[in-house]
Formats: structure tokens, sequence, C-alpha cells
């Protein structure tokens, strides 16, 4: 189970009293809880209450207590929701996971493990994440379990941008070694888990999403759960890697579908 204090802030919108829907917004890789308060505002104006909250690797949990990154989310995200119910102002019947960015990977590892969720929300999905991290690596990913590869992997940190990307996630996930944090990637997978969510799930990409290499729609085929799938376009303004050039159209189409889900329910 999660291990460790959890950090993170709860926002109830100006007037309202519980018990209220909750978003519980996981970050990304290199996300923390403070990066969430311009995607509070779209909750906050339907009526909903966000919770962002950093979990191991993230934020405050790796910054200040020194706690990497783990794919075994669904042992950490029954921890969360255990700390949200302690709040009258959060309804236990109606607490909406989402997970964007790397939270589309762990996220779904997480509702996997707790079945009190009343819907799952992930922009990008993401069904393995550590393949498509490895396959990145050509010939040498047939290297990853070969300790006299280590040096050919460590070379890379002798190139300056490669430096910048790589000693960031080295120190997220916890592995000293260029090699062991490639090997430590093929463990961010939903391929056990998918079959396990049985919430509803809202499971987004973009078609000009270079990250996600179009596992949105990977992941969504793979869930037996009620489920809804969105690809965004660059038609409509929302190109890039989680909507970045116009989120909020990310927040109104996954809003509207969740204010639809809960009316129904």
């Amino acid at each position: 189970m999660l291990t460790g204090v959890l950090t993170g802030y709860l926002f109830t919108p100006a007037g309202a009293s519980g018990p209220l829907p909750t978003l519980l917004h996981v970050d990304g890789y290199d996300g923390t809880a403070e990066e969430l308060y311009a995607s509070v505002y779209p909750a906050l104006e339907r009526g909903y209450a966000f919770a962002a909250i950093d979990g191991p690797g993230q934020g405050g949990v790796l910054y200040e207590q020194r706690i990497p990154m783990r794919p075994d989310w669904e042992n950490v995200v029954p921890g969360m929701v255990d700390a949200l119910l302690a709040h009258a102002e959060v309804d236990p019947q109606r607490v909406i996971l989402v997970g964007r960015s790397f939270g589309g990977v762990i996220a779904p590892r997480g509702a996997s493990g707790e079945h009190r969720l009343a819907a799952l929300i992930v922009d990008p999905g993401q069904y393995d994440m550590g393949a498509a991290v490895i396959g990145r690596l050509g010939p040498l990913a047939q290297r990853l379990n070969d300790p006299t590869a280590d040096q050919v992997f460590q070379g890379m940190l002798d190139n300056p941008a490669m430096a910048t990307l790589l000693g960031p996630r080295m120190v997220t996930n916890g592995t000293p070694t260029v090699r062991g944090y490639f090997n430590d990637m093929t463990r961010y997978h939903n391929r056990d888990a998918a079959p396990k969510i049985t919430c509803p799930t809202y499971v987004t990409d973009n078609e000009t999403d270079h990250v996600s290499t179009g596992q949105g729609q990977v992941l969504s085929d793979h869930l037996d759960c009620p489920k809804e799938f969105r690809r965004f376009t660059l038609a409509e303004g929302a190109e890039g890697h989680c909507e970045g050039m116009a989120p909020i159209v990310f927040w109104t189409a996954a809003l509207n579908w969740l204010d639809d889900l809960l009316a129904r329910s």
C-alpha cells in the first residue's frame, strides 16, 4: 500500500455545501499538485470539488520525502480515496479519478484496484508506455538486461540534451543508471489492469500528440467497462499533448460526458 504522507489540495465551489462530486486529479510524470491549479476552475464552475494530490515520484512526495515513482498505482489510489473520504465535502459515491499525461498510464492502474470510483477520465490513455519508450532505443533495446551495456547507456549522458532529458527521469524513478531507468520503464503498462477496471471510463487521445503514440485508442479497446473514446484534433484548435493549445476544449468535453453520466446515475 501507499507509504509516506500525501500532499495536495482540496478545492470546493464558493458557497457550496457537501457532499459534492469530486475530481481526484493525479499529476503527470514530472508534475506537481500546484501545476493543476489551472484545471480547478472548469470543475468548480460545474459544481465539482477538485482534489489535486501528489503521489509517489511527484511533487512534494518526491522532492521532500524522496519517494520515487512506482507503477503499482492500484496500491496507491485507494489510500488517496481514503484520505478524500475523510472530508465531509466529498461525496463517497461520486469520486472521479482523473489522470492526464503520465496520469494516462498510472490512473488506469489505480482504477483497476479501487472500485469505489464513480468514473475514470484519462487524457491521453496509455496502454503500454514502457514498450513505447523502449521502442525508441533501436537495437539497444535488446541489451536492457546486459550489464556489459552500461557504458553504452551511460554514454547517453555525454549528450547535454539527453542528460537534461534523462537526469530528472532517473531521479523520479529512483534508478541510478540509465539502463536501470529504461529497464524500470518496462513495468509501466496497463496490459493486466485494463480488464479489471469496472467504472465508466472516458479515454482520450490527440491526433498530434507525439507522446501518446495513439495508445488512447488501444487502451479503450482493451477496456471491458462502460467507456467512451474521444480523439481531439488540430481542426478544433486543441492540438498537442493533453490538448496543450486549448485545454478548455478537453475540459468541456470531459465534463459534459461526466455531467451526463452522473445525471443518469
